[in-house]
């Protein structure tokens, strides 16, 4: 799918923009293409594993939704580092379209419980900011962390429950001390005491390293874009932005069935059928 280049095409603050289908090499290598034209491209990691549940930078990185990140119950799962790209994280957006797949795995930490969508560093005793998914008792909700060098790490959760096999738009802002989550366009959770402090260090998405060896919080899901901008979005700006994208499929390029779209009214109605 390819949206955000085309919505926010003359925003200067769009610093990162990636979408699942990267058929274009960068300078002939495997990799994974900066398509905001600041040339921030992604390097695969992990992806040398003979283990078919385990995605390689090939074709078996792509399915037909977007970037395949497996995760795997034996062994660590892929994930992909990119540049810095802006040097503090007290003012950006991180937006992501994914389609989940489940809670698998479990590696020496909390990882069955957790999964990183997207984290400014690539381990958790740093100063990060990070997106991700949280088994919350039997549901999956949206997390975001944050820890200071300072500070110890303040985590919040979507209101929303995430479930497999589905479309999701997630995003989180931090605007200073307010830091925001977002659920397909929608404003779901604050919190408005935030430290600041927050740095751009060795972003990565589909893991963060943790405390332990091996990696953990690896991701179980398809990613169809990613975007990072260097100023937090208004909340008009990302429900405009959703509304634009699943308007027109045609028009955006949006090249996921509409039906994976996540709506809850029809699930409230599917629970009741049960």
């Amino acid at each position: 799918m390819i949206t955000v280049g085309k919505f926010f095409h003359k925003d200067p603050s769009l610093k990162v923009w990636f979408v699942g289908d990267f058929d274009n090499p960068v300078n002939g290598s495997v990799s994974i293409k900066d398509l905001s034209g600041n040339g921030f491209h992604g390097t695969p990691q992990n992806s040398d594993s003979a283990d078919p549940n385990i995605a390689r930078i090939t074709s078996n990185w792509r399915s037909r939704d977007g970037l395949r990140i497996r995760a795997s119950s034996s062994k660590n799962g892929p994930y992909f580092t990119f540049p810095v790209w802006n040097s503090s994280a007290d003012n950006i957006t991180m937006l992501v379209w994914f389609i989940f797949y489940g809670m698998v795995i479990d590696d020496g930490g909390d990882s069955g419980k957790t999964q990183a969508l997207i984290s400014t560093a690539n381990n958790d005793t740093n100063t990060f900011l990070s997106m991700g998914l949280s088994a919350q008792t039997s549901n999956i909700r949206i997390s975001s962390g944050g820890r200071t060098s300072t500070n110890p790490s303040i985590n919040f959760f979507s209101k929303s429950f995430i479930y497999p096999r589905k479309v999701y738009c997630v995003a989180i802002t931090k605007n200073n001390s307010l830091r925001q989550i977002y659920v397909n366009g929608v404003l779901e959770n604050q919190i408005t005491n935030d430290y600041t402090g927050y740095t751009v260090n060795s972003p990565m998405v589909g893991g963060q390293e943790g405390n332990v060896s091996p990696w953990r919080y690896h991701l179980n899901a398809d990613i169809l874009e990613i975007a990072c901008f260097s100023r937090a979005l208004s909340p008009s700006e990302i429900s405009q932005y959703y509304n634009w994208a699943i308007s027109n499929p045609k028009r955006n390029t949006l090249i996921i069935d509409p039906s994976l779209l996540y709506n809850p009214a029809i699930s409230r109605r599917r629970l009741l059928l049960k």
